[in-house]
């Protein structure tokens, strides 16, 4: 399922199935942020067969704001899965801004890479090793600010996560609670590493643990 340009959206009580991300929110390629928003969209009470998660991008160039993934359940079975769980990507060129973002009680029962993944200069070729200025140029960054992931249930992932931000407009407010492991993949310790995250905040000691001294930046909670 994909979502562009929309001022309001539901998409619930579907079970989805596809090569790639089970749903995406765009909000269009023209540059200088001529796209117009995607904005007020809900995702909720859908099954997820074999495919690539839940995601915002990479066409963010009129703005994502006030998305909520909620009561999701990925079912794909290992030997089968695909893709990431919760996922951001971003273009270089693109610019815009990702805001307002929500994966609320959702289940994953495999996925053969990270649960959790922001990425910055995702397919953008040989544009990516420039860095990008601001919002609106022919080397925009996207704005990333406000992402919350709560009460997430992850029954095996296969890689490590990753947030990994433009270092011109590192990610703002990410807010991570009651994330729940009952497999952990098969990489170096700890399992989330961080780049370019200006401020956020992780709930609970236990939780803390799976950061790595990269996410330093992201404020302990009790």
């Amino acid at each position: 399922f994909l979502f562009p340009l929309s001022d309001y959206n539901a998409n619930r009580y579907n079970t989805i199935e596809c090569g790639d991300d089970h749903v995406t929110i765009l909000a269009g390629k023209l540059r200088h942020n001529r796209s117009p928003p995607t904005r007020n969209v809900t995702v909720q009470h859908n099954i997820l067969g074999r495919g690539m998660g839940l995601a915002i991008g990479s066409s963010t160039s009129g703005g994502v704001s006030d998305v909520l993934y909620y009561n999701n359940t990925m079912t794909q079975i290992s030997g089968f899965g695909q893709g990431q769980g919760a996922h951001i990507k971003m273009r270089m060129r693109y610019g815009g801004y990702v805001k307002n973002i929500s994966w609320i009680d959702n289940t994953f029962y495999y996925v053969n890479g990270p649960a959790v993944e922001i990425n910055s200069g995702y397919q953008s070729g040989s544009s990516w090793k420039r860095t990008c200025t601001n919002s609106t140029g022919d080397l925009a960054c996207t704005e990333v600010d406000n992402i919350t992931i709560k009460n997430m249930v992850v029954h095996k992932a296969r890689s490590g996560w990753h947030v990994d931000c433009f270092e011109n407009a590192p990610c703002t407010n990410l807010h991570f609670e009651n994330i729940t492991i009952l497999e952990e993949p098969k990489t170096k310790k700890p399992i989330m590493k961080c780049g370019n995250v200006a401020s956020g905040t992780v709930v609970g000691s236990d939780l803390r643990e799976i950061f790595d001294e990269s996410c330093a930046s992201l404020v302990t909670l009790p």
